[in-house]
């Protein structure tokens, strides 16, 4: 299952090189193109060590108290009930579709 970035063309250049600063993150091709000025990325989600969005999460309870906040395997609730997972490790091989 592919997860996709959303970043800027002025970005692109130093993000080849350098690759994508923890934490960065990820979702459905929808969510990434709100954060994009028409670059995004992909990548296989089981190809590294994605975390659940804690933060936002934990947002989200406080202002919804039937929200129960995820822990960070919850990688595929994540992205069912939050549109979102996070990778905390700095991340080299994508595709820019």
């Amino acid at each position: 299952m592919k997860v996709y970035h959303g970043t800027t063309k002025a970005k692109l250049e130093r993000i080849k090189e350098e690759g994508i600063n923890p934490p960065s993150y990820w979702g459905d091709l929808d969510i990434a193109s709100d954060y994009s000025d028409g670059v995004i990325l992909a990548v296989e989600l089981e190809d590294f060590p994605f975390i659940a969005n804690v933060q936002l999460s934990e947002a989200i309870a406080e202002s919804d108290e039937e929200h129960v906040v995820l822990k960070e395997e919850e990688v595929q609730r994540s992205l069912e009930e939050l549109d979102s997972v996070v990778c905390n490790d700095r991340i080299f091989n994508f595709e820019v579709i």
